[in-house]
């Protein structure tokens, strides 16, 4: 879950080039610990075992993370010193 202001920094949640497995790295890692608030009383259970795994991994995609994690960055700063923020 993201805040609203998500969408006035990016236009999608998640950069296009990933198919699946590597968003949450994604979002994880743009944001980092200083902008991600964690909900104390709000709980996500990742239920895979009785379904499985509905996709195989593009570990491609994983050669792509840390150049869009910047780029992300970048967005964000910009986005903030627009806003008046640092």
């Amino acid at each position: 879950m993201v805040h609203r202001t998500h969408l006035d920094i990016f236009p999608y949640y998640y950069p296009e080039l990933f198919d699946n497995w590597w968003i949450d790295d994604w979002i994880t890692m743009v944001y980092g610990d200083a902008r991600t608030n964690m909900l104390p009383d709000w709980e996500v259970v990742h239920e895979i075992g009785s379904v499985g795994t509905r996709y195989g991994v593009d570990m491609i995609q994983e050669q792509l993370l840390a150049e869009q994690v910047r780029l992300g960055g970048e967005a964000i700063q910009r986005y903030l010193e627009w806003r008046g923020g640092h």
